[in-house]
């Protein structure tokens, strides 16, 4: 049986006998109110297209007839049906979302049949309600508002309809510009521009802010030092990079604080159209461990974060928003849930291939609406670890489906810099989307519509060939050991796991399919170049961290040739940043490639002992 290319896969897909052959232009005829279903007809083939309104004249030279029209009756929220014979198309959408999914599906059949298109006839709707993607953009990278644009149209293209922006400081707050100073951060234009830019492909552009822990550099400022549990030990720009990721943690018993978060609500959230916000509230480490030890010691930290939390919860029900929150803490504190507010939405997260997501599970749920929140396995590493996502996210969207989530949001984080790039995140987000919406789709189906979406027709086993060369990240964090202090210890386990040589064969075997593959996008294959010579980079310093490896007459020659490596690398990487994303940030990953430069640094070993 051929694979079925679209994603994501339809629930029912019959084909039929025949073909329906194109005449141009097509002729799409919309019957529906919101002129957004007719600007996705406008967009939804590569060949010339005309699109009129119900009742008004059709084009006087004819075309292939495409019938749009949008119901309410009592078919699924989101669903449509496509039906294709000789005579020409026609699609019926549950709602304007659901006709707005089967232009999305005749958007795909267009571009795998040409001009000759199969009949057959799709029943579909999804199997959750939610289906998104948690982008971060405050560990480094921060994209511009055209690469965001895209993302957005490859986002909707396989039927996601949710997408937050995680922010913890850059953001142009108005009522201090302090807070994102020198970060070339997003603008309340910039909010705006992406919200309706969204609002037309069906997208809930959701506000994503941290509230709670994750606020280090905004607490770092000498102004709010006084508002964390803890204070910063030293200036933000001082700190090393998991010190950031750690971040600071609100005082939560501090009115000044509770001002401060009140601040940045008045102004972060009027810009979204979207009825939710997501308050984070996750990993706050430091709670009731400074200011408010002796508090806790009386009545514990789990009571003081679901006081706050329920606070935050109060807030954006003020401001006429439902709140969403990580559920990792109260998760060690199951008997207090029944004690949060009951409207908000708790995401539960999970990145291994074993994790369970257990607050769907659970009884204290009761009849809170949780989401599963599964993750790309891009962060730390140089190229993302996809058997562990690809584990990850089927296991998610499993539980979600048998457990009734209220859907699954897949997280692509960037810890320590964002060294890893978004092309390479794709094929976890595109499995998440299909399986999202058809918790059912084969595995093979799903990898061999996933290759024809990034990587053309003509790609079939590339996906694999990825897949091995992005081992070693299933196992270890590859762009920590990359950039910190080589010791024996740190790439132990990478050297009991991983030959140099067989490292290197899986790259370039990766590399040479990717160089024949007729990649859509020219952004995608550069972004891809670039990470598989990461990926080389790092197995050559497997060899060089290996204990006999320089003893060697060829140490000079090995070492000479991996600082050329490193100098070209660091421009490649540059370029493809500055080319998608603004300047911020870059230059911490920049000095962290070239400290891999230092002579000290890749020097011989010490001989092992005769």
């Amino acid at each position: 049986m051929v694979p079925n290319s679209l994603l994501p896969a339809p629930s029912r897909d019959n084909p039929t006998n025949g073909h329906l052959e194109l005449v141009e232009p097509i002729v799409f005829t919309v019957q529906a109110r919101d002129p957004r279903v007719a600007r996705a007809a406008a967009r939804c083939t590569p060949f010339p297209a005309v699109v009129a309104q119900a009742g008004e004249p059709r084009p006087a030279h004819g075309g292939t007839p495409v019938h749009v029209r949008v119901t309410d009756d009592s078919s699924p929220a989101e669903s449509y049906s496509l039906a294709i014979n000789a005579e020409g198309v026609s699609i019926r959408g549950h709602g304007r979302a659901g006709a707005f999914y089967g232009l999305q599906t005749l958007h795909q059949i267009s571009r795998t049949d040409g001009r000759r298109w199969r009949c057959r006839i799709i029943d579909d709707q999804p199997d959750l309600p939610l289906r998104g993607l948690s982008l971060d953009v405050s560990r480094g990278r921060i994209p511009t508002l055209e690469r965001l644009f895209g993302l957005v149209d490859r986002l909707a293209a396989v039927k996601i309809n949710h997408l937050q922006l995680y922010v913890e400081h850059t953001f142009d707050f108005q009522f201090d510009p302090d807070i994102a100073r020198s970060c070339s951060p997003l603008t309340d234009d910039d909010i705006r521009a992406l919200d309706a830019f969204c609002r037309d492909r069906f997208i809930n552009l959701v506000p994503s802010l941290a509230t709670f822990g994750h606020m280090g550099r905004i607490l770092g400022l000498p102004r709010y030092a006084h508002l964390a549990e803890i204070p910063a030990a030293a200036p933000w720009e001082s700190q090393p990079w998991p010190t950031r990721i750690r971040g600071l943690t609100i005082d939560a018993r501090n009115p000044d604080a509770r001002c401060l978060i009140e601040c940045m609500l008045d102004e972060y959230l009027p810009l979204f159209s979207s009825d939710l916000v997501n308050v984070n509230a996750d990993e706050t480490h430091d709670l009731g461990r400074g200011r408010n030890a002796d508090y806790c010691k009386q009545v514990g930290r789990g009571r003081l974060y679901v006081d706050h939390l329920n606070l935050l919860i109060d807030a954006c029900r003020r401001r006429g928003k439902r709140a969403m929150f990580w559920g990792d803490v109260i998760r060690n504190h199951p008997d207090l849930l029944p004690e949060l507010d009951g409207d908000a939405v708790l995401l539960d997260w999970g990145y291994d291939a074993e994790s369970d997501f257990p607050a769907v599970r659970s009884p204290e749920r009761v009849a809170r609406d949780v989401i599963v929140c599964p993750g790309t396995s891009g962060w730390n590493r140089v190229l993302n670890g996809l058997n562990t996502a690809d584990a990850n996210i089927t296991r998610a969207a499993q539980t979600a489906s048998e457990h009734r989530a209220a859907g699954m949001v897949v997280t692509d984080w960037g810890d320590d810099g964002h060294f890893n790039l978004l092309a390479c995140s794709m094929p976890a987000i595109l499995r998440a989307a299909a399986l999202g919406w058809n918790a059912g789709s084969s595995a093979s189906d799903i990898d061999f519509g996933i290759e024809h979406c990034l990587f053309g027709p003509d790609a079939a086993g590339l996906l694999d060939l990825i897949r091995d060369a992005g081992r070693p990240g299933d196992r270890h964090l590859t762009w920590r050991l990359l950039y910190q202090p080589w010791t024996a210890d740190a790439w132990a386990g990478i050297h009991a796991s991983f030959q140099h040589d067989r490292i290197v064969d899986s790259v370039e075997r990766a590399r040479s399919a990717l160089s024949r593959a007729p990649v859509a996008d020219a952004g995608d294959r550069r972004e891809w170049n670039v990470a598989l010579d990461a990926g080389l980079l790092f197995a050559k310093t497997t060899e060089l961290t290996a204990p006999t490896t320089l003893v060697s007459r060829d140490a000079t020659a090995l070492t000479a040739a991996f600082r050329s490596h490193v100098h070209r690398f660091a421009e490649e990487y540059a370029a493809v940043w500055n080319a998608h994303n603004r300047p911020h940030r870059l230059h911490d990953i920049i000095t962290k490639l070239n400290d891999l430069s230092d002579p000290a640094r890749i020097g011989p070993p010490t001989p092992p002992p005769n």
